[in-house]
């Protein structure tokens, strides 16, 4: 499986990326982020997700401007993503919110500006996936005209491709059948328990690869799912295809998710985790374990954004 995909624009973008939205829910200075940051960049990671609404671009920003100026790394070397909030999405607010995430990333031109959400609420919320939200917050622009401003950006150099989170098959398929210049990603929740296989056969149909976020299902946040949490690292197949491979549990699931040809944007502040995070490129499933590691597939959906589920562009409505 090779380190790096080619997107459909013919941009490169690393396999593995950093994501830094645990910090939106987790107690954390900026400080402390600044440092998670350096450790990454220490571990080998160049490529990093961020989000408007995570509160991390700052922390991301100036460990990234510090490890250029001391000659750790180039911005060429670095691939970072960051995502048009849901709460300026109407079309006179797409350039000026990117302005506002490269200032505060601290650079020229972002890598790769996806529209966070499809739905869209009226004013700034604390953090994602908006749990208090209600049909009062909701705002309706058209998310044609708000992918017409994202092509802008392409067009002035702000951005070096453009994309989708959180988006479902149909609405895919109308920003693609819609878009001068297409989408290169969806991102989008998919780990073991929520496998997602036709929403990413639409995407890969259609020449969009797919980004999964929360890859190993999010264990510090405690699911609970018939009296018991969800923890895949407790499942007794990935335990056992772990022990045949002398792996740990989470470097099963990123490989089952990197072998599929998923992107994988893995979060974690334990400097140990992410080197193991990024060992999983020299080894195989093989196909009779693939098939075990499919059946886990259950539906389990841990962001649900359930304060948007009354919007008409909740992408949670339909089958995938």
């Amino acid at each position: 499986m090779a380190d790096s995909f080619v997107l459909s624009n013919g941009q490169i973008i690393p396999g593995i990326g950093f994501g830094t939205s645990r910090v939106s829910q987790l107690t954390i200075s900026q400080a402390d982020m600044r440092d998670v940051i350096f450790d990454a960049l220490e571990s080998g990671y160049r490529h990093f997700d961020t989000a408007h609404a995570y509160r991390t671009e700052s922390a991301l920003g100036e460990a990234l401007q510090d490890a250029i100026i001391y000659n750790k790394v180039s911005r060429s070397e670095l691939y970072i993503t960051t995502k048009l909030p849901t709460y300026h999405m109407r079309k006179d607010h797409v350039v000026s919110s990117l302005r506002e995430s490269l200032k505060n990333l601290r650079i020229d031109y972002i890598d790769l500006y996806l529209v966070h959400v499809p739905a869209s609420i009226k004013v700034e919320s604390e953090y994602i996936p908006y749990p208090s939200c209600s049909s009062d917050d909701y705002d309706y622009p058209d998310i044609i005209d708000t992918w017409r401003e994202m092509e802008k950006l392409v067009d002035a150099g702000l951005a070096r491709a453009i994309g989708l989170s959180n988006f479902n098959a149909s609405q895919v398929e109308r920003i693609d059948n819609n878009a001068r210049i297409k989408p290169v990603v969806n991102q989008i929740e998919c780990h073991a328990y929520l496998q997602q296989n036709k929403l990413v056969d639409v995407c890969k149909r259609r020449n969009i690869s797919v980004t999964a976020y929360a890859p190993l299902g999010s264990p510090g946040l405690q699911i609970r799912n018939n009296g018991r949490y969800w923890d895949l690292f407790e499942e007794p197949v990935i335990l056992k295809i772990a022990k045949c491979h002398q792996r740990t549990p989470a470097q099963i699931c990123l490989r089952h998710l990197l072998q599929r040809g998923l992107i994988l944007i893995p979060k974690t502040e334990n400097t140990d985790r992410m080197r193991l995070n990024l060992e999983i490129k020299n080894f195989s499933l093989t196909k009779q374990e693939m098939e075990k590691l499919s059946k886990l597939d259950s539906n389990k959906r841990i962001f649900s954004f359930n304060g948007m589920k009354d919007h008409p562009e909740y992408p949670f409505k339909d089958p995938y």
